[in-house]
């Protein structure tokens, strides 16, 4: 089968080194990249079908990972305001907090006695480095069972992107994959917001601002700034 054939037989997902070189024992094959280039493009599949567009990615935001640590380590907690804080002492800083600390009228950045108080039955602590990383490390495991390929945001400890390409056989959609996905980490008590398309930058700006929990973005064209948003619910 010649390469241009590979890209277009409808059980190829990826094409990798083509031309067959290996440094310094063998050339590469003599191809028509013109020609290869011009299969991919031809044989891009409808979109909306997980492994359809080349460079499918996804960007999972677990919404403030760290205060839903909190939370699912004290789950008699529940149903009262709960802060969660830079430090544990008096003068520390309220990083997040839970829908009944917001509905009293706290706000992130206050300091914790401050916030006392005006709400006396605020719970608040912090969440030690090691019990995020450990956080994470049990969501790239959960995780596996939905991709193969999983990169943690190094700069933002509530955010992690995945590889959605090439998982056609497995889900009717890409909207189907997230959905999955998104059962699954509630069921082990996080709430996320997924977003597929094609870029880390991309995909990761829209989680961040988005209310919507799961978007799609069928083109590269329309994941941009000012490109004509997908969004699904």
């Amino acid at each position: 089968m010649s390469t241009p054939g590979a890209v277009r037989n409808p059980h190829v997902d990826t094409v990798g080194h083509p031309t067959g070189r290996l440094i310094p024992d063998r050339p590469g094959a003599d191809l028509d990249m013109d020609a290869i280039l011009a299969a991919a493009a031809e044989s891009t599949r409808a979109p909306g079908r997980a492994g359809s567009t080349m460079g499918l990615r996804g960007c999972i935001s677990i919404d403030s990972l760290p205060l839903q640590i909190l939370l699912n380590d004290n789950p008699g907690w529940a149903g009262t305001p709960i802060a969660l804080t830079r430090e544990e002492r008096p003068q520390s800083s309220i990083l997040a907090l839970n829908r009944e600390a917001r509905e009293k009228g706290l706000a992130v950045g206050m300091k914790y006695a401050s916030a006392l108080s005006i709400v006396p039955d605020l719970r608040a602590r912090a969440v030690p480095a090691d019990r995020i990383a450990e956080a994470r490390a049990h969501l790239v495991q959960s995780l596996i069972a939905f991709t193969p390929d999983i990169e943690l945001c190094p700069f933002d400890a509530d955010a992690l992107w995945v590889w959605v390409e090439g998982l056609r056989s497995l889900y009717t959609t890409e909207a189907a994959w997230s959905q999955k996905v998104r059962c699954s980490l509630e069921a082990e008590g996080f709430q996320a917001i997924i977003v597929i398309g094609f870029t880390r930058f991309g995909t990761y700006a829209i989680a961040r601002r988005t209310r919507a929990r799961s978007v799609v973005f069928a083109t590269r064209e329309q994941e941009q700034p000012n490109g004509s948003n997908n969004y699904s619910s």
